[in-house]
């Protein structure tokens, strides 16, 4: 709950501060290459990257700053692939949990367990990550499913 919490806030403070310039800013922003992700049956285009918490999460932001995919990784990946684990198991290892954020109405889609689903490649210290469809919903495994959607993404930084 904890994450789930300091990911909204940090989507929102860059909603809110996307513009400004300040040296008290941990996340590290990055361009992206013409890249994409996918929402449901929208696909958007990232526009930029942020690593947080010693790089060991990585949220693409859209071009309106609206969207966003988040990867939660237990440290600081490395190449690889790994399995996507529901919100509320620990990621260790080779797992990673995937949320789907949607600003403007707030709504967080949490992706479901999906074996191999999400691969890493580290090309002199840039990220590129591509995951395959993974079926994600607005409440975890255990609660009743109020809506479902694929998440899916491609993109590397600069």
């Amino acid at each position: 709950m904890k994450r789930q919490f300091f990911f909204l806030t940090v989507v929102a403070s860059l909603f809110f501060c996307g513009c400004s310039k300040s040296n008290n800013n941990t996340a590290k922003p990055a361009q992206t290459t013409s890249q994409t992700f996918t929402m449901g049956n929208t696909t958007y285009t990232a526009s930029s990257t942020y690593r947080d918490n010693a790089d060991a999460d990585i949220v693409v932001t859209s071009q309106d700053f609206i969207h966003h995919i988040s990867f939660i990784f237990s440290s600081a990946p490395v190449a690889g692939v790994y399995d996507v684990v529901d919100y509320g198991t620990p990621e260790i290892g080779m797992q990673v949990k995937v949320l789907g954020l949607i600003d403007v109405p707030t709504t967080t889609y949490f992706a479901n367990s999906s074996p191999g689903a999400v691969q890493v490649m580290l090309n002199n210290g840039k990220y590129s990550i591509i995951m395959k469809n993974v079926t994600a919903s607005t409440t975890t495994q255990n609660a009743t499913i109020a809506f479902t959607i694929n998440l899916s993404a491609s993109f590397s930084e600069k």
